[in-house]
C-alpha cells in the first residue's frame, strides 16, 4: 500500500477549495503487482475518487478484466459511477509464419540485400534470398 501527498487545487460545484488531497495507491503481490485500487480522499478524509480493478492471467501474464470508478463531491455523495468490462481478450495470438517475410516486408525481385551479421549479401530472386556468389546457379 502506497500513500502519497500531492498538492492540488479542487473546485467543486459548492465553491468550496481543497489544498491538499491524499492518494492511496494499492497493488496485489497475486496479480504481478498490478494497481487495484486507487482512491482520492480531501484532507477530512472524504473519499472523492475510487477505482477498482481486477485482472485475468493469462500464461502468467496479467490483464484487466474490469474498472469500476465512483465519484464524489465533497461531502463524499456519489455524482457518478462508471464500469467497464473487458471481455474477449487475446493474449500472444500465433502469427502466419510469412508475417515477417522478406516478400511481406515489400522487397521488390532483384533487391541487393545485405546481412550486416552475417556479413554476407544476396540477391531476393523468385521469392529467395540467394546468395550472391550464388546468383548464376
Amino acid at each position: 500500500m502506497f500513500l502519497g501527498k500531492c498538492r492540488t487545487t479542487w473546485k467543486t460545484g459548492e465553491n468550496s477549495v481543497i489544498k491538499y488531497i491524499r492518494i492511496l495507491l494499492e497493488v496485489d503481490e497475486a496479480a504481478r503487482f498490478n494497481t487495484i485500487k486507487v482512491e482520492a480522499t480531501n484532507p477530512d478524509g472524504v473519499k472523492l475518487t475510487s477505482k477498482q480493478y481486477t485482472y485475468e492471467d493469462f500464461n502468467g501474464i496479467y490483464v484487466p478484466k474490469t474498472i469500476r470508478e465512483e465519484l464524489r463531491n465533497n461531502k463524499g455523495e456519489i455524482t457518478g459511477t462508471s464500469e467497464i468490462t473487458i471481455e474477449n481478450i487475446r493474449v500472444n495470438l500465433p502469427l502466419p509464419e510469412n508475417t515477417f517475410s522478406i516478400k511481406n516486408l515489400g522487397v521488390e525481385e532483384d533487391t541487393l540485400v545485405t546481412d550486416n551479421i552475417k556479413k554476407t549479401e544476396y540477391r531476393y530472386s523468385k521469392g529467395d534470398l540467394v546468395p550472391i556468389a550464388d546468383v548464376n546457379k
